[in-house]
């Protein structure tokens, strides 16, 4: 299974598949990693499931340069990326549609990040 980081956007889609449900709560099957993460099986471009990390402090979410590639995902702009680490301004990519659950998202911007920056999260992303 591919693996990549994933942000606030699934906490979004969550309550919105839900209102759209008749304001049920949907089940969305996720597992806490040996730090604490928070991952979830998500499918992108009608690939996947690819393990996205939840990051609720986070306002973007953001996508590893291989699964960009991967998903042959269209760059659209550059943005400024600001961590504890430093900024950066990497590439934005569009990935659609990208689904939770049974939430959707029909659009989604997501920074590029090497790969290797996003795999000292954890094991696999």
């Amino acid at each position: 299974m591919r693996q990549m980081l994933a942000a606030g956007f699934i906490t979004f889609a969550v309550i919105d598949g839900a209102a759209a449900a008749d304001r049920t709560r949907p089940d969305v099957p996720l597992t806490i990693d040996a730090r604490g993460g928070i991952r979830v099986a998500v499918h992108v471009n009608g690939g996947g499931p690819y393990t996205f990390i939840l990051d609720t402090g986070s306002s973007r979410s953001a996508v590893s340069d291989d699964l960009a590639r991967e998903l042959a995902a269209p760059v659209v702009a550059k943005s400024e990326v600001v961590t504890m680490a430093g900024s950066a301004r990497p590439l934005v990519v569009r990935l659609w549609p990208v689904v939770v659950a049974p939430a959707r998202v029909e659009a989604l911007l997501a920074p590029m990040l090497p790969a290797a920056q996003l795999a000292q999260l954890g094991r696999g992303v």
